[in-house]
């Protein structure tokens, strides 16, 4: 490989990493020592859940691109992709540098379970950020000249790779071209001793110029922003009187490009498929574009393009780096066990080896030191067996027959049939990037799929035809999921695990509702880089779980689950399937940063769906006073209360106290509940303060929100998905009338509410 082009850009020491961000715009905030709790003290936290990690780790996980939908003329994994501007660019890859993300490197623990900082630089970015000592500590570029950009890369391995286009099945790690129209530049010059400049389209300015005759010559190139000429003749040549310089597999300093229609030569339709939309940029220190809280650029991202080198370029990387920074605050007393497809398929192993310690237990510093050690240290990607998910999944139920899973303390010897409880809620975590495959695995359709008719543990009936559960394919990862969830894996145990969402038999089959109340497996699953698999014009994806028209055509019955089979694109939507045949949730995600929300999301989701409140409605704030009533004395009371199982709504209720004749006893009864008389949004005054010091209150609506477009204004964050990093949804209106009170969005768009009014917590009436 030819030696890299120097730096033409000055450069400063790297900045140091903000001690705190937006949260749309980080991939990891500061941990802070002093974390308020976000639960009130008064809450009774239910008994800790048994959690199950499955990693992905086929060699396709390997891969610095996403999707790879095969045989599409605008797939990722085709060759055309490899070698163009687009593929270089967040907007058409998203697992390629995103100049809006602010990336974070993760923490790492040693054997001492301490906390050890990892990070990377720009003049030396480690190949692997979780291995700078790999290959003798060699293992690392100057990205100021030594940057080209990754298509594969198999940590197993040592250096960036090649130009190869073969990936040997995902294990070898390749690279991809720098874009031709932008790093080569080819000119005819007919006479002696002439120069002659050509300037790319991406501001490379090329001088080739020939010698005393045809066979000399020599070539040079100035950087934009630079005018240093850098002499690049050993990758120069000639034709006759034809000279090229290429500089397609040279090193070159870091860059990125963006989506940008208008960019000289993109055409009005703008279609992101189309490579002269995008703008060439160097990472320098002004070349940053992510916003800080205070509005202002962070323009030196030489830092930021550093720790994604290293920590998110390719799905690997970026899977281990999401997991370690969801997994972190992960509290102690959850309890945890781990298993990856290929490597590691044993759950609850104390000989290290490829599943590295990872006994049952519960998440202590020990056990948070073994898991990260595994997930950073042990975990590869460099055997093709496929995409055996459905046997992970079987492992993960297995496992929950057993005692150990149901015990207080596992491991331990304190463990009594007084304190196993039946209470515990499981759940398995899943992080694939494909759809699964059949290789080495036989799998038969499991008794309770969503094709037969069986009686759950609570007696109540499955008729194998209830949307949107049940479909006509067996032995899909979705029949799995309901066999795990419809069976009461521990049958010795009385059935106490708590029901969560929607409450009463009309709810029962509504997926949000989780009702089983005996011990069985709850799925979450996440997807990365399979959204465009989900485009089946009946059942498009959009966004959610429960959400959009693709969902309510499943749930209505209209539209069926299209048939999986072993390494089918329709896989995708059997991961969808699974997730709700369990009353889990589904994750598609895209980029790095989708990744981490969706690994805090779904713990997140599991600590809610865990803790409970000491009632059903607690009671905050209760006055009472005595009127007269005709004669009659009776003690009328205003109570303010909250509900933690029911989405943290809240009420205010009057009751009255007073004598009944007829019965003899003084009885009480309500007389009416706030949430009850909510009026609709348009009867309210609703006001928000204005935009200036002597503004006043003024009507809280879309139009007062200020432009979408502006940094700061209520409308520029309402106009953006949360769940995605802050990327623009122009749901902005809809999620202010939500806000609001407007109910119409609910069940499709936005989360069902069962009261507009919010809790009240320590109130008085």
């Amino acid at each position: 490989m030819k030696a890299s082009i120097a730096p033409p850009f000055k450069t400063k020491p790297g900045s140091k990493t903000l001690p705190f961000m937006l949260l749309g715009t980080v991939l990891l905030l500061t941990n802070e020592a002093y974390a308020v709790s976000q639960t009130p003290l008064s809450l009774k936290i239910g008994v800790p859940p048994n959690l199950i990690l499955t990693i992905d780790d086929s060699t396709s996980m390997n891969r610095a691109f996403v999707p790879d939908v095969e045989g599409d003329n605008n797939a990722q994994d085709r060759n055309d992709v490899r070698v163009s501007r687009r593929g270089k660019s967040a907007a058409f890859n998203p697992m390629y540098y995103d100049p809006a993300i602010i990336y974070q490197a993760p923490t790492s623990f040693n054997s001492a379970g301490n906390e050890v900082p990892l990070d990377s630089t720009f003049n030396k970015a480690f190949m692997d950020g979780f291995a700078p000592s790999k290959n003798n500590g060699s293992d690392w570029l100057d990205l100021r000249s030594a940057y080209r950009p990754a298509w594969s890369y198999n940590r197993s391995s040592n250096g960036q790779g090649n130009y190869a286009n073969n990936s040997n099945a995902g294990l070898n790690s390749i690279l991809a071209t720098n874009p031709s129209s932008d790093f080569s530049a080819q000119a005819t010059i007919t006479t002696n001793n002439t120069p002659q400049t050509v300037r790319t389209n991406g501001g490379l300015e090329f001088t080739l110029a020939r010698g005393r005759n045809n066979t000399t010559y020599s070539c040079s190139v100035k950087f934009p922003g630079s005018t240093a000429s850098i002499d690049i003749t050993d990758y120069c040549s000639h034709s006759n009187s034809t000279y090229t310089a290429d500089l397609t597999r040279a090193g070159m300093p870091a860059y990125y490009y963006v989506y940008d229609k208008a960019t000289p030569g993109c055409p009005v339709s703008g279609a992101r498929t189309n490579d002269d939309c995008y703008r060439l940029v160097f990472v320098t220190e002004t070349s940053g574009s992510a916003k800080l809280p205070n509005g202002t650029t962070l323009s030196d991202e030489r830092k930021n393009f550093a720790i994604w080198y290293s920590f998110y370029r390719n799905r690997a990387l970026a899977t281990l780096s999401a997991a370690s920074i969801a997994f972190y605050d992960l509290s102690s007393s959850s309890r945890l066990t781990w298993q990856s497809l290929i490597h590691c398929k044993t759950l609850n192993s104390s000989s290290g080896g490829k599943c590295g310690l990872n006994q049952f237990r519960s998440y202590t510093a020990e056990h948070r030191k073994n898991f990260f050690n595994w997930l950073q240290n042990n975990t590869q990607f460099d055997n093709a067996a496929g995409t055996p998910l459905r046997s992970a999944t079987i492992r993960a139920g297995e496992f929950l027959k057993e005692d150990i899973a149901w015990q207080k303390e596992p491991g331990g010897t304190g463990n009594t049939t007084a304190n196993t409880y039946s209470c515990r809620p499981s759940y398995h975590v899943v992080m694939t990037d494909g759809m699964w495959t059949s290789t080495n695995e036989t799998i038969a359709n499991p008794a309770r799929n969503d094709a037969a008719a069986f009686t759950l543990p609570d007696n109540k009936r499955f008729n194998g035809n209830t949307a949107p559960f049940s479909d006509t394919t067996s032995a899909t990862l979705a029949d799995i999921a309901m066999h795990y969830w419809a069976t009461d894996l521990k049958e010795n145990l009385a059935n106490g695990v708590k029901p969560t969402g929607p409450k009463g038999d009309a709810e029962y089959w509504n997926p949000r509702a989780n009702p089983a109340t005996w011990q069985h497996m709850v799925n979450y699953m996440m997807g990365l880089g399979l959204s465009e698999s989900l485009n089946q014009s009946n059942i498009p994806w959009e966004g959610g779980t429960f959400i959009g028209r693709g969902y309510q055509a499943l749930a209505s019955g209209t539209a069926s689950w299209p048939a999986a089979s072993s390494g089918s694109q329709n896989n995708v939507y059997d991961l969808w399937h699974a997730a709700i045949n369990s009353r889990g949730e589904f994750f598609s995600v895209d980029s790095p940063s989708d990744m981490v929300q969706a690994f805090t999301d779904i713990l997140s989701g599991i600590q809610g769906r865990t803790s409970s409140a000491a009632r059903p409605a607690i009671n905050s704030g209760q006055v009472s006073t005595d009127e007269n009533e005709n004669g009659v004395v009776k003690t009328i009371s205003y109570q303010t209360s909250y509900s933690s199982e029911n989405n943290w709504s809240g009420d205010l209720k009057r009751f009255e106290k007073k004598w009944n004749a007829t019965t003899n006893n003084f009885e009480t009864s309500q007389s009416w509940s706030a949430s009850e008389q909510v009026p609709a949004a348009a009867n309210r005054n609703i006001k928000i303060a204005g935009g200036t010091d002597n503004s006043g209150l003024q009507e809280f609506n879309w139009a007062n929100a200020g432009a979408a477009t502006s940094v700061g204004t209520l409308a520029y964050y309402l106009n953006r998905n949360p769940e995605s990093a802050n990327a623009i949804d122009t749901r902005g209106e809809a999620r202010l009338n939500y806000i609001r009170g407007n109910r119409s969005g609910e069940g499709s768009t936005f989360r069902i509410r069962s009261s507009l009014l919010g809790d009240f917590y320590s109130s008085s009436p």
